[in-house]
């Protein structure tokens, strides 16, 4: 169960439909949808009853309200503590793509102080980034959108290869019928996907690996990351040629000077 997942619990319980909570939360509808089925699936159990008015709580849903509350204010609580920094310095709030090499991600770090900033980094879905930049929660983003603001720049670093994954038992048995991917249309170009697939977007590897070798699933994965869990794992393989997809560093105006300060480290932590 994530934090993000919660919070979107929680915004829908409150505003009763996808597009209100949206606007509470900084994310798309289609993405507080997707979190609200892996929580469901996670908890085993639906927490809204969906009508033609909108989203109810369904009655598992009023069970876990009050814990979900809790949970949520003790991560505001958290980070407000960690928040008390010297008044002379101004944050920076920087997102990167949750389609990344998870491990390297995990790793990615960049001075506690640049240029008298001081530098926050959190993972986000692609389909969130622009708007979180829009509504100004993230100040910097990196990573695969293909649509941007006017009032958002953008500068390219580099590219990264992604794979199709599968299970040897269920592609042999003709078994695999759905496919877990990040968010990023440029994925489904140029994989060896047929036409009976079903795509569903999901940008947590763990995840998607549970739903390979458990549930005849197939997913895209960052190809670093989906040959280390191929040597852990001889059951798996990787199916057809790798995709390439650039990746962007998204930026406001009044970030720009930052920009050439931080790049190159982001490009040397995600490639």
């Amino acid at each position: 169960m994530q934090i993000n997942q919660i919070n979107a619990f929680l915004a829908i319980a409150k505003t009763g439909t996808l597009a209100r909570a949206s606007e509470l939360v900084h994310a798309t509808p289609a993405a507080l949808s997707q979190r609200i089925k892996q929580l469901e699936s996670r908890l085993g159990t639906e927490v809204f009853v969906r009508t033609n008015r909108g989203m109810q709580l369904s009655p598992q849903g009023l069970k876990i309200y009050d814990h979900a509350h809790s949970i949520s204010q003790g991560m505001k609580d958290l980070v407000a503590t960690l928040s008390e920094v010297d008044v002379n310095q101004e944050r920076v709030n920087i997102a990167v793509s949750n389609a990344f090499n998870p491990i390297k991600l995990s790793n990615l770090t960049l001075s506690n102080e640049i240029e008298n900033h001081k530098v926050n980094i959190r993972r986000m879905g692609d389909d969130s980034m622009l708007v979180a930049m829009k509504h100004s929660p993230i100040d910097i983003g990196i990573g695969f959108c293909s649509q941007q603001d006017d009032s958002i720049r953008s500068v390219y670093l580099g590219c990264i290869n992604f794979v199709l994954v599968e299970s040897k038992s269920d592609q042999n048995n003709g078994k695999v019928t759905k496919i877990l991917l990040p968010n990023i249309p440029q994925l489904i170009e140029g994989l060896p996907i047929k036409t009976q697939y079903r795509l569903s977007h999901n940008d947590c590897y763990q995840s998607s690996l549970l739903c390979i070798k458990n549930k005849g699933y197939s997913a895209i994965l960052e190809e670093n990351f989906a040959k280390d869990c191929i040597e852990n794992d001889s059951n798996l393989c990787v199916v057809g040629e790798h995709i390439e997809v650039p990746f962007h560093l998204y930026f406001t105006a009044e970030r720009n000077k930052l920009i050439n300060i931080i790049k190159d480290d982001l490009v040397g932590y995600l490639m």
